[in-house]
């Protein structure tokens, strides 16, 4: 009986991992800096991980916000899509950037990152 109780207990854990990530692919994210400058990022979602680049020109204040960082999906449900872009694994001394996004439609996402500033996902 013990057995099939674990048996069961992996076979639940190996389809909960198993499930796609809804929020796959490439996306455009479009954001207002803290400067006030609009800016904007590719992202790519890969099951639990994936990248994430600032595109444009490169500012001499803050080396922390461009060129391409990994990200982390913490969740991924079907109206929400939360996840950590890596700068400190890209660049030494660069601080973590936490986002949480709303499903809006298939093809949008809107919501802001830990500091408030809003960001939006469009594919």
């Amino acid at each position: 009986m013990r057995h099939l109780v674990l048996a069961c207990m992996l076979a639940a854990a190996s389809a909960a991992l198993a499930q796609a990530n809804p929020y796959e692919g490439k996306w455009t994210a479009k954001y207002t800096t803290a400067n006030g400058n609009l800016a904007q990022a590719e992202v790519v979602v890969q099951g639990m991980g994936g990248s994430w680049d600032r595109l444009g020109g490169k500012a001499r204040s803050d080396r922390c916000t461009f060129g391409a960082a990994p990200i982390e999906v913490a969740s991924a449900t079907a109206d929400e899509l939360m996840f950590k872009v890596l700068r400190s694994q890209a660049l030494q001394g660069c601080t973590d950037m936490q986002l949480t996004l709303r499903r809006v439609d298939d093809k949008t996402l809107q919501g802001a990152f830990g500091n408030g500033i809003a960001v939006e996902l469009t594919r």
